[in-house]
């Protein structure tokens, strides 16, 4: 199979524990064959429901601006 040539970028957000940490590295195995730049962002990291206090807000707008 021929190996595709791709510059995209592609911003996984969910949850990465246990099962699904392991389904978000196949996605990720599947989409770097096809060349694409893969990163995760675990969604508690945009999440403002956490059970914990303080809550702290961390806005990525620029960088979501500046790479899509």
């Amino acid at each position: 199979m021929k190996k595709s040539k791709n510059t995209e970028r592609i911003l996984l957000i969910g949850d990465f524990l246990s099962s699904g940490y392991m389904g978000g590295s196949l996605c990720r195995d599947v989409l770097n064959f096809y060349s694409y730049d893969v990163d995760f962002l675990p969604s508690a990291l945009i999440s403002n429901q956490f059970s914990q206090s303080p809550i702290e807000i961390f806005d990525s707008s620029q960088y979501l601006k500046k790479y899509s």
